[in-house]
């Protein structure tokens, strides 16, 4: 039924093998020569019967990838890793998006220029990993809104 309501919204950039899990609208943005960082959003529903964990991601363009979770307390913004990844439930779906869990593309090799993709490895407890192509939009440009 989940399945059937994301047709069409996919990322095609999803290599997607026998996996229940689905990227739907993978986006970065664009970011300034020199800029130490990079971001990650998307979201990842579960259409099978299994929970499931990202425990880790890669890019061959940063020298590394954390999940992070950005909060805000007592007015003061914070961003760390989620210790032990993000678990993504049995027929429902994980959001990584602007305010909340994202992946952080650290010390990018070069960088991100709108219109590109950044091929990014996700890795799960249980489906292993899932390759993913972030789309690229315009540094100015609000990532598509998602929901929780």
């Amino acid at each position: 039924m989940l399945l059937a309501a994301l047709v069409g919204v996919v990322s095609p950039g999803l290599a997607h093998a026998a996996s229940d899990l689905v990227a739907i609208d993978p986006v970065s943005r664009a970011t300034p020569a020199g800029a130490p960082t990079g971001i990650g959003h998307m979201t990842i529903a579960n259409t099978g019967a299994v929970p499931d964990r990202l425990v880790t991601a890669s890019s061959p363009l940063a020298d590394h990838v954390e999940i992070h979770e950005m909060s805000v307390s007592n007015g003061i913004m914070t961003m760390h890793p989620v210790p032990g990844g993000l678990a993504v439930p049995a027929h429902g779906s994980v959001t990584l998006k602007p305010g909340s869990y994202h992946l952080m593309l650290i010390g990018p090799k070069q960088p991100f220029k709108a219109g590109e993709t950044i091929s990014v490895t996700l890795t799960f407890e249980h489906a292993g990993s899932e390759r993913v192509e972030l789309a690229v939009k315009p540094m100015g440009e609000v990532t598509p809104p998602m929901s929780k």
